[in-house]
């Protein structure tokens, strides 16, 4: 459509407003207060931070708890004795593995000594009591006496002489007496003789006395018994064995530390029989003994491989006899100078804390009483005891960092 220029000026110096509705605004009345959302309290702010710092706290206390809480097992180990025995060679020069260097040499002794019995099968013997007096005679006249003039002690026993004699004027003279009955009331002790057979006034004169005991009424002889022999025998044995080993150390290189000894008995004989009554009788031995002489330390460095050798896995020595170290002699070549010797050695073992038995891990959860129970069921201690820290902790804690286990010697 086609504009003329008096249309364009119309439009441009009559521009049209634009033309705006209005909505109605409401005016708010303003007597009236205005309606304000209420603020959190102050209450529930503090209630917000007290939980959390309880929070906070608790997890404190857990991670404290944690970390601080610990169970010492303390284990009275279960000892087992390890040992280990074998056999090497003695020799001069040794050449193979299982010799040692050493030497072997052999000697004889004998000797008698004398022995008393112990009583063993003793027997009571019963007899005439016999004894010496002495005759007095305090007249003027010498006094005839006959074989078996009674003479009757002080205490009424009565004796007789056993020879005939003459008690001189004046004078004494000794003579043997014997008892009237057997029995041990003969055996009496010195003391005063009437003559029973002389006159009253004569026996005032003509006397007799002792000056030593009366024996033989009653005697308590010991039997040689077959254990007297033996005691006898051993000792005697011990006593030649102790002479000959000297003898032997001084003829063997005294470099040579460790010995050992086999003996036997050649000959031996008693002076009398067993079953005799005697209160002592001889023992006559000849013995025959080889020493075996070698180098100590090198046996005890075996004997130790050997027995750690034998030391079952999970466990520990506690100690090593060293000084129980035994050595006994199996056979010997003389001619070769050669012994083969047994050798033994042993040692107390305990579990070790690497044992698998002890290991912290297998005691998470449990109780004092059922950690006893277990060790003490599998045979790794004679006894338990189990501290908990803090105090009331009852069980064993669940991380194996914080459980230790002691061995107490």
């Amino acid at each position: 459509m086609k504009m003329s220029v008096e249309d364009v000026e119309h439009f441009s110096m009559s521009p049209r407003k634009p033309s705006f509705k209005r909505l109605p605004v409401h005016t708010a009345d303003r007597s009236e207060p205005r309606s304000v959302p209420p603020s959190p309290s102050l209450g529930l702010y503090r209630r917000i931070a007290f939980g959390f710092v309880a929070f906070v706290a608790a997890i404190l206390l857990a991670v404290v708890y944690v970390s601080a809480v610990e169970a010492v097992i303390r284990v009275m180990p279960k000892t087992e004795t390890v040992k280990t025995e074998f056999l090497l060679d003695v020799v001069r020069t040794p050449t193979r593995e299982n010799e040692i260097r050493g030497r072997v040499l052999s000697g004889m002794l004998g000797r008698t000594e004398t022995y008393v019995p112990s009583g063993e099968g003793a027997k009571d013997i019963t007899g005439l009591s016999r004894g010496a007096v002495i005759l007095h005679n305090e007249s003027n006249t010498p006094q005839a006496l006959v074989r078996k003039t009674r003479l009757l002690s002080h205490d009424g026993v009565l004796f007789h002489l056993d020879i005939q004699v003459t008690v001189p004027a004046k004078g004494t003279v000794s003579a043997p007496v014997y008892a009237d009955q057997q029995g041990k009331t003969g055996d009496i002790a010195p003391t005063r003789f009437t003559v029973p057979g002389l006159n009253v006034s004569k026996q005032k004169d003509i006397y007799a006395t002792s000056d030593k005991a009366f024996t033989g009424g009653f005697s308590h002889v010991a039997a040689i018994s077959q254990g007297d022999v033996d005691r006898a025998v051993a000792d005697l044995k011990s006593k030649l064995e102790l002479d000959a080993k000297a003898m032997l150390r001084q003829e063997a290189d005294s470099a040579l530390k460790g010995e050992s000894y086999t003996s036997d008995i050649i000959d031996q004989k008693t002076t009398v029989s067993i079953g005799a009554h005697a209160d002592h009788f001889d023992l006559t031995m000849s013995l025959r003994i080889i020493g075996v002489f070698y180098d100590k330390e090198s046996v005890q460095d075996l004997a130790s491989r050997h027995l750690f050798q034998a030391l079952p896995a999970g466990k520990r020595f506690a100690n090593v006899n060293a000084a129980g170290l035994q050595t006994t002699v199996e056979k010997v070549n003389l001619k070769e100078e050669k012994a083969n010797v047994r050798v033994y050695l042993d040692g107390r073992a305990i579990p070790s804390t690497a044992s698998p038995g002890l290991d912290p891990a297998r005691f998470a959860g449990m109780k004092a009483e059922e950690v006893k129970k277990l060790l003490m069921t599998e045979g790794l201690a004679t006894d338990v005891e189990v501290k908990f820290s803090p105090p009331f902790v009852r069980t064993v804690p669940r991380l194996k960092d914080h459980i230790v286990i002691e061995l107490v010697p």
